[in-house]
């Protein structure tokens, strides 16, 4: 998606910098999910993970949407409701 307005103005762009950090973490939470219940010895393990892994993986989960929803940016709303200021010669 191709924003022209410059990037302060441009509201999908600003949701999505702010949108980044809460999926980071729930990816991160689903990792930890997969390692909790897949046994590390098994085919089904197709992640490389181990205990420290899953510990890592919670931590950075939390931290990555605490940090997001924490963080996050207000929108401004545009008021579309008041007419257009008349340009002035």
């Amino acid at each position: 998606m191709v924003c022209i307005a410059p990037a302060r103005r441009c509201h999908v762009l600003r949701l999505a910098e702010d949108a980044y950090p809460i999926g980071g973490g729930a990816v991160y939470l689903a990792l930890w999910i997969h390692g909790v219940i897949i046994n590390q010895a098994s085919l089904a393990n197709f992640v490389p993970l181990n205990t420290a892994d899953n510990w890592l993986h919670l931590v950075l989960g939390i931290g990555m949407i605490g940090l997001g929803i924490a963080l996050a940016r207000s929108v401004p709303r545009t008021d579309t409701s008041r007419p257009a200021s008349p340009s002035m010669p």
